[in-house]
């Protein structure tokens, strides 16, 4: 996301457009959007993976407390899932 063009080319903070432009970031809208393609909610995810619903979050979210291939691995756990928990 271009968070600069969003807001009218306004200056930044360079921590807030260091997040913005993260890697991580990017991997959590991956994350957010396979999950929400697929139909499943957020406990849902968080259940299947065996994580709390922080943690989970934190990953929708593009904390930077987990490593890139932490986030390569839940985005291919979450491609893998075939359908909602009833």
């Amino acid at each position: 996301m271009n968070i600069e063009k969003f807001l009218g080319n306004k200056p930044l903070d360079p921590e807030i457009k260091a997040y913005f432009d993260s890697e991580e970031l990017k991997f959590g809208n991956q994350i957010l959007t396979t999950r929400f393609k697929l139909g499943f909610t957020q406990e849902d995810t968080a259940a299947r993976l065996g994580l709390s619903l922080l943690d989970y979050l934190k990953y929708e979210g593009g904390s930077k407390e987990f490593t890139l291939d932490d986030y390569k691995t839940i985005l291919k756990k979450i491609e893998d899932f075939k359908a909602p928990i009833k």
